[in-house]
């Protein structure tokens, strides 16, 4: 796979800096793309509703950081979740991005939310796609190291490694430790494997081979001489409820640097089983549903007024925004309105490519004023004839889908006195 979608869920989005440096290899691999997850869990009594505020300051910081890593090659979008049960909101958000690289990062147990390490371990016990648990470290990555012994997730160790050492140009040694009790038969098994697995990736690989019967000890030694450390889950973690438990943290309590453990998770899809009955949504699970998208969905203008960052959005993604005007006698008030929008968001800054009114059959001086502001003016009725035309703005407005050439539709009122830029962005 040349490509990632990557979910980096936090509840601390300020403390996401040495993390997204971490998993930069995989955000500026090619064809690939990162969102990270401002995740709020609201107690179970509290509506979902009340994390409105919340979330509008964690999208204000997530802005932030995204803004800093557009500097680089990667594509890193912000988004905010909230949720009730955190694992249970990443794993939707995980399905909603297509996600097939989950990142979680692994604490020092050191002041963490118990609630998030919760998450952190239902996620690595039954993980929606791939997942890798990171601990970032600050050092330069010269040399990754990768202990394999053919388990579930050796395979996706070795990418993942892989596609760091590319990133950093540093050198991919992979370690496999054999038991010196076993036969020549056995290890002669051992050995193929290992050549096999170790020869699947497309950059030049190291071998390393140790002979020991304490594997963790001797990973912790070989690690010393590495930056990075990638360990893939080994079969009893697969199945082990709690992965974060005493073997793992002490290993990860005593490799150095920066470390990984990655885990082969089934691909994030939604289960469509054509011979089972559709299931009706409870009247409870959509109004919490639709209540978590008002939180989620509420926006302040404040949130958008870097109209040039807006601009560069609009010309990175090659789109086009246009602005619609429904009107029907406004004559005190659509050359104010047009003037408006003109001279801000066309003039000043290039975020709107077209203005056309969309008029209903105004018998005063609308239409007449429009024009001599410069901007397009149809007829509602004269648009899609042979459908007829009927009263209402709801007819101007679909009418003018027609007419509209942006990407991008927005619609203003012309009856407001008190017209400002901001009634677009």
């Amino acid at each position: 796979m040349s490509h990632y979608r990557v979910l980096i869920p936090t509840t601390n989005p300020a403390r996401t800096g040495p993390l997204l440096k971490a998993v930069s290899p995989f955000l500026n691999a090619e064809d690939s793309r990162g969102t990270l997850l401002g995740v709020i869990e609201m107690a179970p009594e509290r509506p979902l509703s009340e994390g409105v505020e919340v979330a509008r300051a964690y999208r204000a910081l997530l802005s932030r950081i995204t803004r800093y890593a557009e500097r680089g090659p990667g594509e890193l979008r912000g988004q905010v979740r909230i949720a009730h049960v955190a694992a249970q909101g990443i794993r939707e958000a995980a399905l909603e991005t297509d996600t097939n690289l989950l990142v979680l990062e692994a604490g020092d147990g050191q002041g963490r939310d118990g609630l998030w390490v919760n998450a952190v371990e239902d996620l690595l016990a039954d993980p929606p796609c791939d997942v890798a648990l990171v601990r970032p470290d600050a050092a330069p990555i010269r040399s990754v190291l990768v202990p394999v012994r053919g388990g579930p997730s050796a395979e996706l160790a070795l990418r993942l490694a892989s596609t760091v050492c590319k990133q950093h140009g540093a050198e991919l040694c992979v370690l496999h430790i054999f038991n010196p009790r076993i036969s020549d038969e056995s290890r002669a098994r051992e050995e193929k494997a290992f050549l096999k697995l170790s020869s699947a990736v497309d950059v030049p690989v190291r071998r390393i081979t140790l002979f020991s019967t304490a594997v963790r000890e001797a990973i912790v030694r070989e690690a010393a001489q590495h930056q990075l450390v990638v360990l893939g889950a080994t079969m009893s973690l697969m199945h082990r409820p709690m992965v974060l438990g005493a073997p793992v943290g002490r290993l990860l309590r005593r490799l150095p640097g920066s470390v990984m453990v990655v885990k082969s998770g089934a691909p994030v899809s939604e289960i469509k089983d054509p011979d089972r009955p559709f299931r009706v949504e409870s009247r409870a699970a959509a109004a919490e549903r639709v209540d978590r998208w008002f939180a989620e969905n509420t926006f302040h203008s404040r949130e958008f007024g870097d109209l040039r960052r807006l601009v560069d959005l609009k010309q990175r993604q090659g789109v086009t925004i246009s602005l619609g005007l429904p009107t029907l006698n406004e004559q005190t008030t659509i050359g104010k309105v047009i003037r408006t929008f003109k001279s801000a968001l066309m003039e000043r800054v290039p975020l709107i490519d077209e203005i056309v009114v969309v008029d209903s059959g105004s018998t005063d001086r609308t239409a007449a004023i429009a024009e001599r502001a410069g901007v397009t003016v149809v007829q509602h009725s004269e648009i899609l004839p042979r459908y007829g035309a009927f009263q209402g703005k709801g007819e101007a407005l679909w009418k003018s889908l027609f007419t509209l050439k942006g990407d991008l539709i927005c619609w203003v009122d012309t009856d407001i006195s008190n017209i400002h830029p901001k009634f677009v962005y």
